[in-house]
């Protein structure tokens, strides 16, 4: 029998050579997306609950409704970036001021608002008087970085009095 006995030195190259093939292979299946892990289809969320401080307001740009929105999400949803946001039917009721694309904004600079423990706040205003129906709708970025929008529910309705 002719057995060699490897070296210290050997011992090293080849722990070298291992590590540089794992090293590698995490790399390559980073770059190919198999550690990411993407949220479940925007068709498994759903509107749980809607409340609303009061049905009726004044057109005046000032008196508000507050409008809480609760989502049904399910639990892997917790870390997503999902937004939400109230388009504005019928468009002649549109207020510029407190519009984005024809989706309500007040106050602030986007109309689509942060999803944060499965909830998003409103304070609805409005300059022109009428019945307002505010449609939500939810959106994600996907993985491929393009946006998904899914409409929820039929909508809900607040009355914008003159004053």
């Amino acid at each position: 029998m002719n057995t060699k006995k490897i070296t210290p030195q050997q011992t090293y190259l080849i722990k070298r050579v291992l590590t540089g093939i794992l090293a590698l292979a995490l790399i390559g299946l980073a770059f190919l997306g198999l550690f990411k892990t993407t949220p479940p289809a925007l068709s498994q969320l759903s509107l749980k609950q809607l409340e609303l401080t009061k049905e009726t307001a004044l057109a005046d740009g000032e008196d508000a409704v507050k409008a809480t929105i609760t989502l049904s999400l399910p639990p892997d949803y917790s870390k997503s970036n999902l937004y939400l946001g109230l388009q504005v039917i019928p468009s002649s009721l549109i207020t510029p001021e407190f519009t984005q694309k024809g989706f309500y904004k007040g106050d602030r600079k986007e109309a689509f608002v942060l999803v944060e423990d499965g909830q998003a706040v409103f304070y609805l205003k409005s300059l022109k008087a009428g019945r307002i129906t505010y449609q939500p709708y939810i959106a994600q970025l996907s993985s491929q970085n393009k946006l998904q929008f899914k409409k929820l529910s039929k909508g809900f309705q607040i009355e914008f009095a003159e004053f």
